[in-house]
């Protein structure tokens, strides 16, 4: 990642719109934010009157193919849309997911360089649960670490657990298995796949992306993995743009993006015709040439209540330039009877200063009151959605039930 972000623009403030993989992917593949794309809970299925990027790219002429981890990745939600092929590569458990998928992906790439191709590849490698094959996994270890690998889901820390306090040995181990999981993708998957464009002398003329749909916390604000939080640990994500000729080579930007500004970054690159309007995201061209780059960029995350029956309530966050405002629901006896170990108490309305405060620890709500009202107006004038529509019930869940209880998500 590291060389191929030389080649590349670095964009170093990017947020995702929400803390998980369902509603996160729907936005970069469509450039809409939860609250206008609407697929918030596991029972929905995108809108199909909704376009997709792969929609635009098969309609300029590309051949459009996907190879993701199913999951909540899965076509039956929907995000097949556009797509010539949409097919699930290797098994969740598999620890060298990345790996097979790298494999695949060399091949149809292969297969496929003759013509002018939008290749989408997703992998759940990083992510519970942490299996790195040796020597990744050892990588970032204490050396008395107790963990080799490590499955959160019978230790209940993505459930009962969530907000259970561990030694920090211990949080160390937790931690050092993650890094070598992100160690391990980077050598499997990530290096094999660029190394395979330039011996096919594609390289050059490629526009590589590489980002994420959400974080993983580890006990930064007292609470374990995600799917419950929208600190920046769980929603501030990577953005590396590699463009053809490797334009913009060197650039790095510190002014704030999201994943909903990769759709028409992409169409805008390419000279793609999309209506701006009909999307949230805006091109990140104009952060790269130099030019005036116009107002501060707003990010908008959501989390919807109790998704999956994890007993967490729904949260929502956006941003005025640096100030960074969560309103958070209030959880209910019900739920935090759930909890072995209950959260800390939570504050109905968080606002933070990420210039001065980027840890997210000095909450400027409890002692600027009016600072807070002219927030809280912001955030309700800006959580409006913008077109009509709405999801669709997705009657899925069966089919991939044993897939999510792999991942963790359920139990």
């Amino acid at each position: 990642m590291d060389a191929l972000a030389e080649d590349a623009a670095l964009f170093r403030n990017v947020f995702a719109s929400s803390p998980w993989t369902l509603p996160s992917h729907v936005s970069l593949l469509t450039g809409l934010e939860c609250v206008n794309h609407r697929v918030t809970l596991p029972e929905h299925r995108m809108d199909p009157a909704v376009l997709t990027l792969a929609d635009h790219l098969r309609r300029a002429g590309y051949l459009t193919a996907a190879q993701t981890g199913g999951g909540f990745v899965s076509g039956l939600y929907g995000l097949s849309k556009g797509f010539d092929s949409y097919r699930v590569i290797g098994g969740l458990l598999d620890a060298d997911a990345a790996g097979t998928l790298a494999k695949n992906a060399i091949s149809w790439i292969a297969d496929n360089r003759e013509r002018r191709f939008f290749l989408f590849l997703h992998t759940y490698q990083i992510h519970n649960p942490y299996n790195s094959p040796e020597p990744f996994n050892r990588f970032f270890l204490d050396p008395d670490a107790a963990h080799l690998s490590l499955d959160f889901t019978p230790l209940r820390y993505n459930f009962q657990n969530r907000y259970k306090p561990v030694p920090d040995a211990l949080r160390r181990n937790f931690i050092g298995l993650y890094d070598g999981e992100i160690r391990y993708t980077d050598a499997a998957l990530i290096g094999p796949v660029v190394g395979k464009l330039k011996e096919l002398g594609l390289y050059d003329d490629t526009l590589l992306i590489v980002t994420s749909d959400h974080g993983e916390e580890f006990f930064e604000h007292g609470s374990w993995l995600h799917t419950h939080n929208l600190y920046n640990e769980t929603i501030k994500v990577p953005l590396i743009i590699k463009f053809p000729g490797s334009r913009s080579a060197g650039v790095r930007v510190d002014r704030y993006a999201r994943l909903v500004d990769i759709m028409p970054t992409v169409l805008d690159a390419l000279e793609i015709k999309f209506k701006k309007d009909d999307l949230d995201g805006r091109s990140l061209l104009g952060l790269m040439d130099g030019k005036k780059p116009g107002r501060e960029r707003m990010f908008r995350s959501f989390l919807d209540s109790n998704i999956l029956e994890h007993h967490v309530p729904r949260k929502t966050a956006l941003n005025q330039g640096p100030l960074k405002i969560i309103l958070n629901d209030s959880y209910t006896a019900e739920m935090l009877a759930y909890f072995w170990v209950p959260p800390s108490r939570q504050e109905r309305l968080e606002i933070y200063d990420l210039r001065s405060d980027p840890g997210e620890s000095q909450n400027l709500a409890l002692t600027r009151t009016e600072l807070a009202r002219r927030l809280l107006a912001y955030l309700e004038k800006n959580s409006r959605p913008k077109r009509q529509g709405t999801s669709q019930r997705a009657d899925v869940m069966e089919k991939i039930r044993e897939e999510l209880k792999s991942l963790g998500y359920i139990h």
